[in-house]
């Protein structure tokens, strides 16, 4: 898999807004939208929490999510906090490794899952990850996650290779309060125990 350089949020937080915006493009003219790959990076983490994920808005208006447990830490960057029925939200969630020496575990690929529920907790968006790779080791520092488009529109673009990270049709984007719930998934080496569960990280957005 592709190696890339450190990087940090502050920069990160950057090339969301950028990102953002040619997803906006992607969604009606099915421009390219990177699919989430595997890195092995060092960076400082900026925020951190035990129990509950801690937040922050950042300068350019994205949210800012992390939660710990044990050598994990998982980080999630929302493009914004509100967005146009017909427009699209951009994840970057991440899940960087802090043990002390390697790790195996199972690992499936895309990393995220992704829910998306309305004020009334009915579902309105699912993106689950599918195939698993057993006895998958992590080093390190090493991070694993990706992009992940959430398109607010019931008639995304048509599926090709270009978009295929925004194509599920959102049910009913009407106006209102909604939450995203984001995961890894990913497992004991055995497979017996999905230790994404302990991760999970809930952010909300307004549709309008």
């Amino acid at each position: 898999m592709n190696v890339t350089p450190a990087r940090n949020f502050t920069r990160l937080a950057a090339a969301i807004v950028i990102a953002a915006l040619i997803i906006g493009a992607a969604v009606i003219t099915s421009s390219y939208l990177g699919t989430a790959n595997r890195q092995t990076v060092t960076r400082t983490i900026t925020t951190t929490a035990t129990l509950s994920p801690s937040a922050e808005i950042e300068p350019n208006g994205s949210l800012l999510l992390s939660k710990s447990w044990g050598p994990w830490v998982y980080q999630v960057l929302v493009n914004s906090t509100s967005v146009r029925a017909g427009g699209a939200l951009l994840l970057l969630a991440d899940l960087t490794y802090h043990g002390q020496g390697n790790t195996t575990i199972a690992e499936v690929e895309p990393l995220n899952s992704v829910s998306v529920y309305n004020s009334t907790g009915g579902q309105v968006w699912d993106y689950m990850p599918g195939e698993v790779t057993v006895g998958a080791t992590v080093t390190p520092g090493e991070t694993l996650g990706g992009y992940v488009c959430i398109p607010v529109t019931a008639t995304p673009p048509a599926p090709s290779a270009q978009n295929h990270n925004c194509d599920f049709p959102f049910r009913q984007p009407v106006p209102g309060v909604y939450s995203i719930e984001a995961a890894p998934t990913f497992y004991s080496s055995s497979g017996n125990q999905n230790l994404g569960d302990n991760l999970q990280i809930t952010a909300n957005f307004t549709i309008f």
